[in-house]
């Protein structure tokens, strides 16, 4: 049985998380349907879902605030359907995965109702994958789930448990919702008849100009000039597997179009997406100032050493690609 002081007996229509005395640890499961933006996927378009939210609101809390401790709550994707999961366990169990997002720290019992967001996007990116719709992983839904922020706490000690408005609120913009900021994106293909192929990429990494003898390996891969002026310039080296490509079975003579894809996180460092250029251009050159005998390796390649200050991007005659992408 749950602690009368819980508020509630085993059944609410809240979102509730968190853990009192007298109760076990309280976790909310949420369902999306996403079927239709993943309905957007198809052969020859992605969809890129730019940035997301989701929202709750506090409710005002009736429990005793000496038994307050601060907190999140924190998003978790399930990998496994609700039905399989093992609930006599929801603080250690393997098929609740690691948080994609949290909520604004919660320091002090709610004395009030209040309004409360946190980004969505990279949960969602995992059922809308922006690499296409081969990539979407299965929609098992999410559970939010409380996080005590003090040092030595542990989520099965007993608190106070945060409760948000719930779905059958008559007030819509009280009820949890998401809203989702996306853009349908063109991906190249072969046309009918052609055999397309994938080259395997070796390895890749950003170099920085700004800071050229340092190594970037495993970091997000930034492009650009993030202040605008040369001396901020940021690339990336792209290595592709070679042996992944049937040389016997193909002739490099016979492509017709080849493309690189890259998935994009975001245009901007400094001022936010309101503050970037109108159109980012990206060109394609091909890394021919390493030093003779060695390779590339994204483990130690940096500005200086790949011999990125010889490269001349604004050369024709060494660009063999360009992109123009709009802000």
């Amino acid at each position: 049985m749950e602690d009368p002081s819980d508020e509630d007996n085993l059944s609410t229509d809240e979102v509730v998380v968190g853990k009192t005395k007298g109760s076990g640890v309280k976790v909310t499961y949420v369902t999306i349907d996403y079927d239709d933006i993943i309905g957007k996927q198809n052969d020859t378009h992605d969809v890129w879902v730019y940035e997301s939210n989701i929202f709750l609101k506090i409710k005002e809390s009736t429990q005793p605030g000496k038994d307050f401790i601060p907190q999140v709550t924190e998003i978790h994707p399930l990998g496994k359907p609700i039905e399989s999961i093992d609930t006599t366990n929801l603080v250690e169990n393997e098929d609740i995965e690691e948080a994609t997002g949290e909520f604004k720290e919660i320091e002090t019992l709610p004395k009030s109702d209040r309004r409360t967001y946190t980004e969505f996007t990279d949960t969602i990116q995992k059922y809308v994958n922006p690499s296409g719709s081969v990539f979407n992983k299965e929609n098992n839904g999410i559970v939010l789930v409380n996080k005590y922020t003090d040092e030595g706490v542990s989520p099965n000690d007993d608190g106070v448990s945060i409760r948000y408005y719930g779905v059958d609120e008559e007030d819509e913009d009280a009820q949890p919702h998401i809203d989702v900021c996306y853009k349908i994106v063109e991906v190249k293909r072969c046309e009918e008849g052609e055999e397309e192929i994938v080259m395997v990429v070796e390895d890749v990494v950003t170099v920085d100009k700004a800071n050229p003898d340092t190594n970037y390996e495993g970091d997000d891969l930034d492009i650009g000039k993030p202040d605008g002026s040369t001396d901020s310039e940021k690339r990336v080296i792209v290595k592709f597997n070679v042996d992944s490509f049937d040389t016997e079975k193909y002739d490099l003579k016979e492509i017709t179009s080849a493309w690189i894809h890259v998935t994009f996180k975001d245009f901007v460092e400094n001022g936010g997406r309101d503050e970037a250029s109108t159109e980012n251009k990206i060109v394609v050159t091909v890394l021919t100032t390493l030093e003779e005998g060695t390779d590339l390796d994204e483990k130690t390649a940096t500005w200086t050493n790949t011999g990125m200050d010889n490269v001349d991007t604004d050369n024709a005659d060494e660009v063999v690609g360009t992109v123009v992408i709009p802000q």
